[in-house]
């Protein structure tokens, strides 16, 4: 095998060939070199979505985009040192190290500084953390030549508001005015801002113009006392930012707070408050204040020396107002400078008009097209409306024959979901009520007058059953049964309810001559069935439950008893230590009809009449005794007690039928088993 060998002249040809296309493809492959991309950095003070910093950074960035399209490259890194929000020395501290690190392996051509923090931070730091990088600073409020005194590489734009021109303005516009009243925090920048106004105070005090300064930070004693301010004084916006209670807020929401309800005119000296009430002033743009700013950096990465960039000392500020908030005070706009910005004028949309021409006509045959679809949609919606209504018309009628928690407890969304045989086991409160002797009362009546009276009478009661949270079961005739399947003190306070408009009732009844009449409540808490019943093609709900009965048994007690309300033993072991909340007697114990059980029973004293409930509370203890010796079959005890108490009350029907049963029983021997309810073989 053979190597090709290569004279030694040859070689040394090769050897330069290569080193000439290496150089070459160098050269083209990093002609970056030739053209590098710059680095800009844009340290703000506050923290981003501050309006402030927004309106900068459209100016920076709109300046900048411009210079993009003649061929400059850069890129563009933005910090937020949050200074609004986080103020102490550690925090600097802190942001001195992080930006440290982060900048370890970036060099920046120029830093753009945002307002008076960035600023004195990078003279504190700059040079440690970025070397000597040029600096143009924006937004600086108290600039002094001596601020910039042994730092090199700094250049800028000055934010000064200019006081004197905002008042004279205000005074031309407002000649009526005698009162500036100047509204602020009372941070160190509203401090520093107060002076500034103070130097021309005396000026315009020697014309009778007084000025007034709310500084405390007390933001909500500063909306009470501006709106009570009249004509003659005017607002004048500073910076808002942090309140007494330390609590912070962007410029527009202290803003919107303290002048919420102000009837006099507000200016200012910034931006971020036009177009949200200020009418306006000599201001301070943050866009301009950025545009100026992005100008200086770009003559510093074109090559000119920053040394010998003038820092701009006269604050580019502009006349701006708010036609809306001048046509409100009827100011004519021909009364302002020439160069005023006026935002929100009516011509604008005119110019849009011829800007964008095709566009809005392109959008505007599109909601055309909207429009005939929206109508569409509208009358289909129309259509569907008045089926929903009838619908919901045929809903309310069914809930007139058919409760609707009946459907609840169910668990069915409709009438229509309803089928033979649905059923639920629950225990709840029976509620009986009858209109004592009503057979009797319409006798009287004609069937005319009698529909018209009952008619009347359920209006009075049975919305009390709804509103405590119970449904109507059934009428019967006079009679009513409800349930009240949540708490048993539903159905006890509704029956107090019923027997209280039964007395209002009475009211009525005897204005136009008619007698008045008296119903009986019985009341137990007991496991029920609830469900449907009938065939398919007719059915109805219903109720089966011995404790119905029972209920039922009650209510014809309180004939006997003289009672307006009978309660089980059941209903107040569920009331528990609610039951102190009403006023009560024992009327004993016994069976009644259909039962074999020995049940307890409680006369509910609420709900009478003022003069009964007083004699029965009076008696009750006599007559509670009198039951209680009446029980252990010591009637000679229980005649004395019964006495005593028709002595105080003679009506007291309970009493009377235990003093019958009681002298009875004296001349006749009692049963084993005795019976406190069988007077009247229920």
């Amino acid at each position: 095998m053979k190597f090709l060998l290569f004279p030694k002249n040859r070689l040394i040809k090769l050897f330069f060939s290569a080193l000439l296309v290496y150089f070459i493809f160098f050269l083209t492959t990093n002609s970056f070199s030739l053209k590098k991309q710059k680095r800009i950095l844009v340290l703000h003070s506050y923290h981003i979505g501050l309006s402030w910093t927004q309106k900068i950074i459209q100016g920076i960035e709109s300046t900048l985009n411009k210079a993009k399209t003649e061929g400059l490259e850069f890129k563009i890194d933005y910090e937020y040192m949050d200074t609004k929000r986080f103020v102490d020395t550690s925090f600097y501290e802190m942001l001195y190290k992080l930006y440290k690190h982060k900048s370890r392996k970036i060099y920046y051509d120029v830093i753009i500084s945002v307002d008076d923090n960035a600023l004195h931070f990078l003279l504190e730091y700059r040079d440690k953390i970025y070397g000597e990088v040029p600096v143009v600073f924006c937004g600086v409020n108290y600039y002094s030549e001596s601020l910039l005194k042994g730092y090199k590489l700094y250049t800028g734009v000055v934010e000064a508001f200019d006081v004197k021109s905002t008042i004279e303005i205000a005074l031309k516009l407002h000649p009526e005015t005698n009162e500036f009243v100047f509204i602020g925090d009372n941070s160190t920048s509203a401090i520093k801002n107060k002076k500034a106004v103070q130097k021309e105070e005396p000026e315009f005090k020697k014309r009778n113009i007084n000025f007034t300064y709310y500084n405390d930070g007390d933001i909500m004693r500063y909306a009470r006392d501006l709106q009570k301010l009249k004509a003659g004084s005017i607002i004048v916006a500073m910076l808002f930012n942090r309140d007494n209670n330390d609590k912070f807020y962007t410029y527009e929401e202290s803003f919107e707070i303290y002048t919420k309800y102000v009837e006099v005119p507000i200016y200012t000296f910034w931006d971020f408050y036009i177009g949200k009430g200020a009418l306006g002033g000599r201001i301070i743009s943050g866009v301009a204040q950025g545009e100026e700013a992005a100008k200086k950096a770009l003559q510093i990465l074109n090559g000119e020396k920053t040394q010998y960039i003038p820092i701009l000392k006269e604050s580019p500020n502009r006349y701006m107002f708010d036609y809306n908030i001048l046509k409100f005070f009827n100011i004519n706009v021909n009364k302002l400078p020439e160069d005023t910005i006026i935002i929100n004028k009516p011509h604008e949309f005119i110019d849009l008009f011829r800007k964008h021409k095709y566009l809005i006509l392109s959008i505007f045959g599109f909601i055309i097209f909207l429009l005939f679809v929206i109508l569409t949609l509208s009358f289909n919606i129309l259509k569907r409306r008045k089926v929903e209504k009838q619908l919901l018309e045929t809903n309310i009628s069914y809930d007139r024959f058919v409760p609707h928690a009946f459907l609840d407890l169910l668990q069915k969304d409709s009438i229509t979901d309803v089928i033979l045989g649905d059923h639920i086991q629950k225990e709840m409160t029976i509620l009986f009520s009858d209109i004592r002797f009503f057979t009797t009362l319409s006798e009287s009546m004609s069937p005319e007058e009698n529909f018209n009276f009952l008619n009347s009478y359920l209006n009075k009661v049975s919305p009390l059953i709804r509103d405590n949270n119970g449904f109507i079961d059934k009428y019967i005739g006079d009679a009513i049964m409800a349930l009240f399947p949540q708490h048993a003190e539903d159905a006890l306070i509704a029956a107090i309810e019923m027997q209280k408009s039964v007395i209002d009732y009475n009211l009525d009844r005897a204005k136009v001559g008619y007698k008045p009449i008296t119903i009986g409540i019985g009341l137990h808490l007991g496991k029920l069935m609830l469900g449907t019943v009938g065939e398919e093609k007719r059915m109805e709900g219903t109720v089966i439950s011995d404790a119905v009965n029972l209920a039922s048994r009650l209510e014809s007690l309180t004939k006997l008893f003289g009672a307006g309300i009978i309660i089980s033993e059941q209903i107040l072991l569920e009331l528990d230590e609610r039951k102190s909340k009403y006023i009560y007697r024992y009327l004993g114990q016994g069976s009644v009809k259909g039962k074999k059980e020995t049940v307890q029973l409680y006369e509910v004293i609420d709900g009478n009449n003022n003069r009964i409930t007083e004699l029965k509370m009076k008696t009750k203890k006599l007559f509670e005794e009198g039951v209680e010796f009446y029980s252990a079959k010591d009637f000679r005890q229980s005649i004395d007690k019964f006495e005593k108490v028709l002595r105080i009350n003679p009506k007291d029907k309970a009493a009377i039928h235990y003093l019958n049963r009681s002298k009875y029983y004296m001349k006749y021997e009692a049963p084993q088993y005795l019976n406190g309810f069988d007077s009247l073989n229920i």
